[in-house]
């Protein structure tokens, strides 16, 4: 199975207003909740104003456009990373599965999917 490196760093963060956002960036992931607004971004997009955020994380994505229906395939690369003790942070759209891991295990969560099958285009 192909994956696609995201060219940019990324951040995590946690808010108190969602309207910091910048939804220019090119990917913006934001979840809502009664307990609390987190986004992923690139880096350079970040919100001035966070009550606390986490940079240095580097994504990837399968290539192409999967079935939500599909069973299976986010457990199957979050485990293969796990068993590398790589932390992953995953955000799962309708026909996308965003995979995060920090800049510093970015090598290593590579050569693991390589083993198992999946490249990077």
């Amino acid at each position: 199975m192909k994956l696609k490196l995201l060219a940019e760093d990324f951040s995590i963060c946690r808010l108190s207003d969602y309207k910091a956002v910048d939804w220019t960036a090119p990917l913006v992931f934001i979840l809502k909740s009664t307990t609390e607004i987190t986004v992923v971004c690139p880096t350079v997009q970040k919100p001035a104003q966070t009550l606390s955020d986490d940079d240095g994380w580097r994504g990837f994505c399968i290539d192409g456009k999967l079935n939500y229906e599909l069973v299976g395939i986010v457990a199957k690369i979050s485990q293969i990373l796990a068993s590398h003790t790589i932390s992953v942070f995953v955000v799962s759209g309708i026909e996308n599965n965003y995979f995060f891991v920090k800049n510093e295990q970015l090598a290593l969560a590579q050569e693991a999917l390589d083993k198992k099958g999946y490249f990077f285009v």
